[in-house]
């Protein structure tokens, strides 16, 4: 069983990598697992783009589903 502690890291640019990866191991000392995956800094406007999706989309099922009753 491995006892050393695992982290994962996402970062936009390996810059920002090789300063998270200094601040964890600072930390937490040198025998800690990272793993790092470089994202695209557009990740969070992706995210709110698809959160705005899918309210909408919520919205409209709803608003027909409240159609569909009032039909009944």
């Amino acid at each position: 069983m491995n006892d050393n502690l695992e982290f994962e890291l996402e970062v936009p640019s390996v810059k920002i990598a090789k300063e998270r990866v200094a601040e964890v191991k600072a930390e937490f000392g040198e025998d800690v697992y990272i793993i790092v995956k470089i994202i695209g800094e557009d990740k969070s406007n992706v995210l709110s783009m698809l959160d705005e999706v899918l309210r909408k989309t919520a919205a409209q099922i709803v608003e027909k589903i409240s159609e569909h009753k009032g039909e009944k």
